[in-house]
């Protein structure tokens, strides 16, 4: 691939993102991921950060319905847990509501950005921007 192919591919890419961003859907939930961050920085997980936390980042859609997993979940974000495997291995541990287990990739990812913004986030919206393939739930012999 040529010097000429990649700028294209980048200003390809550029140009996805910022169409994804200015949608108006997207700039309300702004303010969502700033009031995370901020009181995450402050160290506010209460309820009401829980409760916005959940809504932001879907995790209800996903079978993460169970106490346990939202106990687990804020418990390793309140630790500033940032290493992924730990992660995923806590979370794949706890059913899920149809007592299926799921390595949480998504979930584990939004975690460790909400501790260290510079880790990235990597979810369906990403993979749909980079045209990656999409996560799929797997299986893990844990």
């Amino acid at each position: 691939m040529n010097i000429i192919n990649v700028k294209n591919k980048i200003i390809g890419l550029e140009n996805k993102v910022f169409d994804f961003f200015k949608s108006s859907k997207q700039k309300n939930h702004f303010s969502y991921y700033f009031y995370i961050t901020e009181n995450f920085r402050q160290g506010n997980i209460n309820d009401e950060f829980k409760k916005i936390y959940t809504y932001f980042y879907v995790m209800n859609r996903s079978g993460l319905k169970r106490p346990e997993h939202f106990n687990e979940y804020f418990k390793l974000l309140k630790n500033k847990e940032t290493n992924l495997t730990v992660i995923l291995k806590k979370l794949y541990k706890i059913p899920r509501q149809n007592n299926s287990h799921a390595l949480l990739l998504s979930f584990a990812t939004k975690l460790m950005h909400t501790v260290d913004n510079s880790l990235p986030i990597y979810d369906r919206n990403i993979s749909t921007i980079l045209d990656l393939p999409k996560i799929k739930d797997n299986n893990l012999d844990l």
